[in-house]
């Protein structure tokens, strides 16, 4: 069997029911956790408190064995942020939908900005972000991949800011791409058939025009659609020769940021020609409103009135 009908197979295999005895994407996840939707954290103001600040971090019900601290310093190009966590389990242990962790900030106004994956090694991690945010929260979110670009429902860590100062936190809506975990688009998310050593960025890649796909990219934007695909081709055309595994996630990696952009495209689409149509409805019912008061304001023919 040539390896583009291997690659087309497991393309395909992202929207089938696939058999347990396939090989799968990692080990079989726990059952999905229930995912309960966290409408609002605490921003804190690092600028009012100074010039560094340590930030205790905590897991939130998802994830309560997490514990981490972020050390944050102010500087004039922005804020850093060296944060330390351990008690991490694999993402997928939220269910099968999620395969990576990513940190946000997220403003005043609820708007997150991905600071970047989170990727442990082993139970603990450590890495270093920068925003231009002053006034933010940190949050962690399981995502089904690195590029997402707002975060899920799915907040696993977030920041604990019980022993500041009132004055320097702001309670904030956190603003998801909808009401509901928009990331996860309803479709057959079950383990993705694949090679125990396959790298996870690839993973990800598989994932993300699973996602894409099914949203309507292939038919909203195919050209951009073509992009996204054609690197993940790529990518799985590396992997199955044996290329570095550094080469090949970089080529997923590619994929999955030319694929979110056209998630995005699509998404934005759609918004638009739902709002377009809505707004047809609304001129015909105008229209029609309109001809049923002329009609009632017409006067009764004056035949059989006084001569």
């Amino acid at each position: 069997m040539t390896r583009r009908i291997v690659r087309v197979l497991i393309f395909a295999a992202c929207f089938l029911y696939g058999s347990r005895s396939m090989a799968v994407l990692m080990m079989e996840p726990a059952p999905a956790l229930p995912i309960e939707l966290t409408p609002t954290t605490q921003a804190i103001n690092y600028e009012l408190l100074g010039g560094s600040l340590r930030i205790h971090l905590r897991g939130t019900s998802l994830l309560p064995h997490v514990e981490g601290d972020a050390l944050v310093r102010n500087r004039p190009e922005g804020t850093h942020a060296q944060i330390v966590f351990s008690g991490l389990v694999p993402a997928a242990r939220l269910g099968p939908e999620y395969l990576t962790y990513v940190v946000w900030a997220v403003s005043p106004e609820g708007a997150a900005i991905n600071l970047g994956e989170l990727i442990p090694r082993g139970t603990a991690c450590q890495m270093t972000v920068t925003t231009r945010l002053r006034v933010f929260a940190l949050i962690v979110t399981a995502e089904p991949y690195f590029a997402v670009s707002k975060p899920s429902a799915a907040v696993v860590i977030e920041g604990d800011s019980s022993q500041l100062q009132e004055k320097a936190t702001v309670p904030i809506e956190i603003k998801y791409e909808g009401s509901e975990d928009a990331n996860v688009t309803p479709v057959d998310l079950r383990t993705l058939p694949a090679d125990p050593r396959t790298p996870p960025h690839l993973l990800q890649a598989r994932r993300a025009l699973q996602i894409a796909a099914a949203a309507g990219a292939e038919a909203t934007a195919p050209d951009v659609f073509g992009k996204a695909h054609n690197l993940w081709n790529e990518a799985e055309d590396d992997f199955a020769i044996g290329k570095s595994r550094a080469v090949v996630e970089a080529e997923a990696c590619a994929a999955i940021e030319a694929t979110e952009e056209v998630r995005l495209i699509t998404v934005q689409r759609r918004e638009q020609k739902e709002l377009e149509n809505a707004l047809l409805k609304s001129e015909a019912t105008d229209r029609q409103l309109m001809r049923e008061e002329a009609g009632k304001s017409v006067l009764p023919s004056d035949s059989g009135q006084s001569r």
